[in-house]
Formats: structure tokens, C-alpha cells, sequence
């Protein structure tokens, strides 16, 4: 009889320690579980980040499009106003030449050279 006493009492001690070798096992596994869903969250997160900032981005480039556009536009003016300016001044030059012109045609008509 002590001889399956001894047996059982073996028998309990290793299954104690199968079990407390499997709470342990169980632990690790559910620590490795907490971690890898703690992961996910932060990737999930930096996914969503990445989103946000790419938008942000996007509505960025299309401001810059815009205010580029609209200098392309005022340089385009400017350009012409240049222009305009210049044909004003070139045609004020002509007529002042041809005034100076006829003004001293016409004194040298009545001086009669």
C-alpha cells in the first residue's frame, strides 16, 4: 500500500507540475497574444496617421496648384501690361517725333528754307 501511495503521490507531483508547466505555457501564449494585438493596434494606428497625413498632403498640393496657377496668371498680366506700357511709350515717342517734326517742317516752310 505505501508502495501506491508513493506511486500516486509521484504520480500527482508531476501532474501538478504537467499543469503548472501548462498555466505557465498558457501565460506566455497570452502574453505573445496581448503583444501581437498591441501591435496590430499601433499598425492600425500608424496606417491610419499615414492616411491622414497623406490627405493632408494631397489638399496641400492642391492649394500649391492653385497659388501657382493663380501667379502663372498675374505674371501673365503683369507681362502684358509690360507690353502694353511699352507700345504706349513707343507710339507717345512717335507722335511727339512727328510733332517736332511737323513743327520744324513748318518753320522751315514759313522761313522758306
Amino acid at each position: 500500500m505505501s508502495k501506491q501511495r508513493e506511486d500516486l503521490w509521484e504520480w500527482e507531483k508531476k501532474l501538478q507540475e504537467g499543469e503548472e508547466r501548462l498555466a505557465k505555457g498558457q501565460r506566455i501564449i497570452n502574453e505573445r497574444e496581448q503583444r501581437a494585438n498591441e501591435n496590430d493596434r499601433l499598425c492600425r494606428q500608424k496606417e491610419k496617421d499615414l492616411e491622414e497625413a497623406q490627405k493632408k498632403i494631397d489638399a496641400t498640393n492642391i492649394t500649391l496648384r492653385s497659388k501657382e496657377e493663380d501667379v502663372n496668371n498675374r505674371l501673365a498680366d503683369i507681362a502684358l501690361k509690360e507690353k502694353v506700357n511699352i507700345c504706349y511709350v513707343i507710339l507717345v515717342t512717335f507722335i511727339l517725333f512727328f510733332l517736332v517734326v511737323g513743327i520744324y517742317w513748318s518753320m522751315s516752310s514759313a522761313a522758306g528754307i
